[in-house]
């Protein structure tokens, strides 16, 4: 699977940096991730013979260890990275379950798609593909109503009300946690800095840009 070394590479880094952010295999790794991801990018692997049943989905994995190391090596969002990241996972859904709710399974990578679009700050895309969600959401009940209600009030323009902001932080808690089991998320160890990039967004500073080195900070703390 073309995502499976650029994801691998940023779990390791992600690990080490959690423990250590200054240590020198963190650069190591995140580096060789972000060329295994732009590699893969540019031979456009993930429609090749052996992987072409996995399009778009493994593209949207190859992307978000792109947008994620060019989070953490330069410290900017990249609002296009994770444009694409959205893209390919609602592509994928698309192709899956056509205009159908999806499924338990399906709307784990409905998420996927929701926080990139929230981390690029565009809450209205992201209430947008919440409203697909028409049945129970059955693991994901927690994330899916934090997002809508704060899809919701970004989308309308509003503050976010104070008890939503502290079920965000008690939820970036929660997924923080070593022992925290995300159980469909296929996503799970990239949810941290995600989670913490839409802390610090709509909760903790909403006027300024993501310092991803201090929303590792919080995670490792």
């Amino acid at each position: 699977m073309p995502e499976t070394m650029p994801s691998f590479e940023l779990h390791v880094a992600l690990e080490v940096m959690y423990a250590d952010p200054q240590d020198e295999y963190v650069g190591r790794f995140l580096n060789r991730s972000l060329k295994y991801a732009e590699r893969v990018l540019a031979e456009d692997k993930c429609r090749s013979q052996l992987c072409a049943s996995g399009f778009p989905l493994n593209r949207a994995g190859v992307h978000t260890a792109r947008a994620l190391c060019i989070a953490l090596l330069e410290n900017r969002t990249d609002a296009e990275s994770w444009r694409q990241v959205a893209e390919d996972y609602m592509a994928w859904l698309e192709t899956a379950n056509g205009l159908r709710s999806p499924d338990p399974i399906e709307q784990a990578f409905l998420l996927c798609a929701v926080r990139a679009d929230l981390i690029r700050r565009a809450p209205d895309v992201a209430l947008s593909r919440l409203q697909r969600i028409r049945g129970p959401v059955k693991w994901a009940t927690c994330e899916a109503g934090l997002w809508r209600r704060l899809t919701e009030a970004a989308a309308a323009g509003e503050a976010i009300p104070r008890d939503l902001a502290a079920e965000v932080e008690e939820y970036f808690e929660q997924v923080r946690h070593p022992e925290f089991n995300a159980k469909t998320n296929t996503c799970y160890g990239f949810m941290q800095p995600e989670i913490g990039a839409i802390l610090w967004h709509y909760v903790r500073y909403p006027n300024k840009p993501i310092d991803w080195h201090v929303v590792v900070d919080w995670i490792s703390r």
